[in-house]
């Protein structure tokens, strides 16, 4: 969930927006699942509330099945009975004809003008500071089909490329990586400095995986211990160094650092 605000900053509608930030409550009304949006909609876009589509659950868990396709002229009509909203936002579909023909003024978001309907970065309604990258591009169909099709030979390399960076000295690590296709960029590493205190030397690293102590290991040269979050068996596993897994309990990591 965490890479979603990325793409839906992304295609934020410029002059949708205009109309949208002159209005003093917001409810919205939308086929995607409520769980994939709401977080968006309150954090970035300041709703009110969020009606959407629900998925159907098992326990605490979701099933990826859809409970009812939400129809958002319905939906409008069971949240505000025989009153009507001030302004309606919708596109050119048939589906949101019929939701904003419910309002007394509507708004027809036109998405030809592709090139002046976007959203600025400087104008976004809050910075985007973070990205999860585990999902770098948007999974449209021809996007995920291409992925798809190279993920095959993703594995195979990324297996190689584990069982070499594991096996393998540092420096044969480095050179294989290189002819593998990793960039590596080394800046103040060599002569590596020595640390003025016995106790060594803290790194820190942007992500809370391990890929980043793995190239900063691989680039000092000299195995290093990576304390961080959300640490799984098997990278606890795989990991060519000593790894410490935190519970983000306050008292207990500060214990354990």
């Amino acid at each position: 969930m965490a890479v979603l605000p990325k793409f839906y900053l992304k295609n934020l509608n410029l002059q949708a927006y205009e109309v949208w930030s002159k209005t003093s409550s917001r409810l919205v009304f939308t086929s995607i699942p409520r769980v994939m949006v709401e977080g968006f909609l309150k954090e970035y876009m300041k709703v009110n509330d969020v009606v959407g589509t629900e998925l159907h659950t098992i326990g605490n868990r979701f099933t990826g099945l859809l409970s009812d396709l939400l129809v958002k002229h319905k939906a409008l009509k069971g949240y505000f009975g025989d009153k009507q909203p001030d302004v309606g936002l919708g596109s050119s579909s048939h589906h949101d004809h019929q939701f904003i023909s419910l309002c007394k003024e509507a708004y027809v978001v036109d998405g030809r003008n592709i090139q002046s309907s976007v959203m600025p970065r400087d104008k976004y309604p809050k910075p985007l500071i973070f990205h999860e990258g585990r999902l770098a591009f948007l999974p449209t169909p021809l996007e995920t089909l291409c992925m798809f099709l190279w993920l095959p030979f993703v594995i195979v390399l990324v297996i190689f490329r584990i069982l070499f960076g594991i096996c393998l000295p540092y420096l044969l690590a480095i050179l294989y990586g290189l002819l593998s296709g990793v960039q590596l960029r080394f800046q103040n590493c060599f002569p590596w400095p020595k640390p003025q205190h016995k106790n060594g030397v803290l790194y820190v690293c942007m992500h809370i995986t391990l890929l980043d102590p793995f190239f900063l290991s691989t680039a000092l040269c000299k195995p290093l211990t990576a304390v961080t979050y959300n640490l799984s068996k098997m990278f606890e596993i795989i990991a060519p160094f000593r790894t410490i897994g935190l519970t983000r309990d306050r008292k207990q990591d500060g214990e354990t650092m």
